[in-house]
């Protein structure tokens, strides 16, 4: 069976026992291209699955615990599986576990069903982006290496002694050489992903700035408070107010 684009259904069929069988064999087809790292067939994919999702005569949206509460519950559901497969094509696990629990606090937090769409699309394109699926590279320089373990780890409690023991050279030797390869510390490193990382939770979900600053590695919220502002020129709230209030006047 191959799944075809919303716009290109024709072959899903009208009988409901064959459409409930339909849908499962999209969404398996969907596990195999996060899995694969297929981005592309993954898009086609996802708006595949939101089509059959929506369907009335399947009657998933429309269960006794409400619209809203029973699209969420699918949506988190389906944010486990995809988890998984991305697992399964080599995804870290510590990054795999963040991006589900991530990604499940948004899914509740989420005010309406336009905004969970908007997570469960988002969850798609990154599950099955095949860039997160690269580990600490073999070869390649040690600023390299030191870069793919802060991507996987920057939401740990991550240290520079952390970092040379993963890599298996002393803090002073690897200080120096990512210096040298890189132009900038080790710290504004780590800081400029974990910053990065807070302006996108901010713009795209409902958490609160203590959740924020937790998931993406700080320890305070007021520090995190700090260094957002020293970075951005604004406070995490004051981007957060600009950046929807630009969305909602774009739309």
């Amino acid at each position: 069976m191959k799944a075809q684009a919303p716009g290109e259904l024709a072959e899903v069929p009208q009988d409901f026992n064959e459409k409930i069988r339909f849908a499962h064999g999209v969404r398996e087809e969907m596990m195999r291209a996060v899995e694969k790292g297929d981005q592309e067939q993954a898009g086609r994919l996802c708006e595949v699955i939101k089509y059959l999702l929506k369907q009335t005569d399947l009657g998933i949206l429309t269960r006794a615990e409400g619209r809203l509460r029973s699209l969420k519950n699918i949506i988190l559901s389906y944010n486990t599986l995809f988890s998984y497969s991305a697992e399964r094509g080599g995804m870290n696990a510590v990054t795999g576990h963040y991006k589900a629990e991530r990604y499940a606090i948004m899914i509740e937090r989420a005010s309406d069903e336009e905004q969970v769409w908007r997570i469960y699309r988002d969850y798609c394109d990154e599950y099955a982006d095949a860039a997160i699926r690269v580990g600490t590279r073999e070869g390649g320089t040690i600023s390299q290496k030191a870069m793919d373990y802060i991507r996987w780890n920057f939401t740990n409690n991550l240290s520079i002694a952390d970092l040379a023991r993963e890599l298996h050279l002393s803090q002073s030797y690897l200080m120096r050489r990512f210096k040298k390869e890189t132009g900038r510390t080790i710290q504004q490193v780590i800081t400029d992903r974990r910053i990065n990382e807070a302006c996108r939770l901010l713009a795209n979900s409902n958490l609160n700035m203590t959740e924020i600053s937790l998931m993406v590695g700080f320890n305070s919220s007021s520090y995190f408070s700090m260094i957002f502002r020293q970075m951005l020129g604004l406070t995490p709230k004051e981007y957060r107010n600009h950046v929807k209030g630009h969305y909602i006047n774009k739309n």
